[in-house]
């Protein structure tokens, strides 16, 4: 499970966005080095089984109208429409982007109230729910290099609500502290579950990262937040990982960094029932290696992991970056090196 070989095999590239339009697997933009934002869109056909060695990598001919990096996007409920928001932007005239997976073109939508504040927040991950509305926490709108954690930081959750095309930002209460480079998982009962990336106390203080086993929790029908302690294995906090939910309801984590540094264990459960963390026995064979800013996204019972900055290096070059697929079994927590239908 190295290096994938394929027609159209994009460049490694890290900090990029993915969304799952039934069984097309979507990748957007991202960083291909210290300073440069791609505009690229490319896109697996997961509906056939495929080798890992040979990805069918396809790319969209017309890319972004912008390069973007360190953004977020989800597709719609009808999986119709793919919603781009955020990031670094290489345009500051908007922050949403609308792609159709039919005619594989990006336009700029309406949307009423929007908040001009909002272009070029980044180090966001965002979730939608079952009616169309996304939430967004917190972001800086920091945009320079490939440096994290700087520039104004966001005391606010902002709703997107893609069936009306409107737009609301909530404030935070004074006990609920902002995050960058976290994830943001979004269970059945409507609580979207936010784990590990950066804090601050206050505006002024230094960035810190968050605990595992402090999980920040909010609550889309109350518009509440609340926390929850975790235990069972500990977790070594980082940034840059990435979550899904699976069927049973749990969240499995992956990869992320501390600075350059890889992090322990690199792959990880969290029960939510019982708010416990642990690690399956054999997740460490055939693993992929320790990635930061990469993608994962939960086809059928495989969570596909892509791209990403190999972590563990010190110097930031382009072949730290990876252009690989990997595909993890969620019942049988192993690795396997075919996407079976």
């Amino acid at each position: 499970m190295l290096l994938s070989i394929s027609r159209d095999i994009p460049d490694g590239r890290y900090e990029l966005s993915s969304a799952l339009i039934n069984d097309k697997l979507y990748f957007f933009g991202g960083a291909t080095n210290a300073t440069n934002s791609s505009n690229e869109v490319f896109y697996l056909d997961l509906s056939s089984t495929f080798d890992i060695f040979t990805p069918p990598f396809k790319k969209v001919s017309v890319g972004m109208p912008v390069g973007d990096n360190l953004g977020t996007c989800v597709s719609s409920p009808d999986n119709s429409t793919i919603f781009l928001i955020g990031g670094r932007m290489t345009s500051t005239s908007t922050a949403v982007y609308k792609f159709d997976p039919i005619n594989l073109q990006s336009t700029i939508p309406i949307i009423n109230g929007f908040n001009d504040s909002f272009i070029n927040r980044n180090e966001i991950n965002a979730v939608i729910d079952s009616k169309g509305k996304r939430y967004i926490f917190s972001g800086t709108d920091y945009n320079s290099g490939n440096f994290t954690g700087g520039g104004n930081w966001f005391y606010e959750m902002s709703l997107f609500d893609t069936t009306s095309m409107t737009w609301s930002t909530l404030t935070l209460p004074t006990n609920v502290l902002p995050r960058l480079d976290y994830t943001a998982t979004l269970l059945p009962t409507g609580l979207i579950i936010y784990i590990g990336g950066y804090t601050k106390l206050t505006p002024s203080s230094e960035r810190s990262y968050a605990n595992f086993d402090d999980i920040l929790i909010f609550d889309t029908k109350s518009l509440s937040w609340s926390n929850k302690n975790a235990s069972g294995t500990t977790i070594q906090p980082r940034y840059g990982h990435s979550a899904i939910l699976i069927k049973d309801g749990n969240i499995i984590i992956f990869g992320g960094a501390q600075t350059s540094a890889q992090v322990y264990p690199d792959l990880a459960v969290l029960n939510t029932n019982t708010w416990i963390w642990s690690v399956p026995s054999n997740s460490t064979v055939n693993a992929p290696p320790s990635l930061n800013f990469h993608t994962a996204n939960l086809y059928n019972i495989y969570m596909i992991i892509a791209f990403g900055r190999k972590t563990g290096q010190v110097v930031v070059k382009p072949y730290y970056y990876s252009n690989n697929i990997y595909i993890f079994n969620t019942e049988t927590y192993s690795c396997f090196r075919h996407l079976m239908k």
